[in-house]
């Protein structure tokens, strides 16, 4: 031992508590599904999952709207000549709306180090 340094041995041995390590990153990982030669990353189902629940509460909200007419949108969709095109686009413009900002704040919620 070196004369002036103050180091401390002690003997654990046993009853030496294992030291972690870093945390499992587990949506970088990937399942194999059964037939699957390859499967995706689950970082990439993560976000399909949460992009399709965004979506469905996207138009889950386009039918509110349309429901409660607001800002008359219903009765300027059904006096329109072709009702299906903007119903199409009101639902997808909402769906790709929601479905993004769904998943950016799950991706933005994840614990990253």
């Amino acid at each position: 031992m070196r004369s002036g340094s103050s180091v401390c041995r002690a003997d654990h041995g046993a009853h030496a508590m294992p030291v972690p390590g870093p945390p499992r990153k587990w949506w970088l990982e990937s399942k194999p599904s059964p037939g699957a030669s390859e499967a995706l990353p689950l970082l990439v189902v993560f976000l399909i999952g949460h992009a399709a629940i965004g979506a469905l509460i996207g138009i889950i909200v386009a039918g509110l709207i349309l429901l409660t007419d607001l800002a008359g949108i219903k009765s300027l969709i059904l006096m329109s000549g072709d009702p299906v095109t903007p119903l199409v686009l009101l639902a997808a413009g909402f769906a790709v709306l929601f479905g993004g900002v769904y998943s950016a704040a799950a991706v933005m919620l994840l614990p990253w180090d």
